[in-house]
């Protein structure tokens, strides 16, 4: 493989908090499809409609790094993740990037859905996102503790930025990959229009790559 990466313009720990803050703002923003979701499962004692949605949600996430170079955050900041080459992630690298701690916690946070569905009262209120929070972490021992742990992962992820040149997560370092400036990216891509797709990369030469 080709390595450019002293050809990019890496994006700093602020830039990237705010990335993740807009992720989840959007995040926020389905409440209205996920809150009613939640309130059904919990009534019905049934954890597979939550299930499908994240996995929807993670698929849609996903593709978008895979296909445009980025979450929603990112894209909107200008910012791209990319290999070491300067193209956009394969769907494996893309995936290995949300291993840790990302999908991790997801199965966890089902794991606690699950054991506090199997174990809370009829009579337990479940009716708002407060009540919801209550129940999940009194039924739900003890994925709602190993959720504790995971979030002060997510911490110690980020904080990993700081440390290190490149100004990778750990993640990052998981999957071999690197956030850059949109113009960064543009610069090494040099077609007309400015893209290059992680498609026409893997078919280039490495000569064709090559600054």
């Amino acid at each position: 493989m080709v390595d450019r990466t002293d050809e990019f313009v890496f994006v700093g720990f602020w830039k990237r908090v705010l990335a993740a803050l807009i992720d989840a703002a959007i995040g926020w923003a389905f409440m209205p499809i996920t809150m009613p979701l939640m309130t059904w499962t919990i009534t019905h004692r049934n954890i597979v409609p939550g299930a499908l949605w994240s996995l929807v949600w993670t698929t849609v996430w996903l593709w978008l790094v895979v296909r445009f170079g980025g979450t929603p955050g990112k894209l909107i900041i200008r910012v791209r993740i990319v290999d070491a080459r300067g193209t956009f992630l394969s769907w494996g690298r893309a995936i290995r990037r949300v291993i840790f701690p990302s999908l991790i916690m997801t199965i966890n946070s089902h794991l606690q859905m699950w054991k506090a569905l199997s174990t809370y009262p009829d009579s337990t209120p479940h009716s708002s996102f407060l009540e919801i929070g209550e129940l999940m972490n009194k039924y739900g021992q003890p994925f709602a503790m190993i959720t504790m742990v995971l979030g002060l992962a997510i911490y110690a992820d980020i904080g990993v930025v700081l440390f290190n040149r490149k100004k990778r997560a750990f993640h990052d370092f998981i999957a071999g990959s690197y956030v850059i400036t949109k113009k960064s990216y543009r610069n090494l891509a040099e077609p007309t229009d400015g893209q290059l797709s992680s498609e026409s990369a893997s078919s280039a030469s490495p000569e064709e790559v090559s600054p």
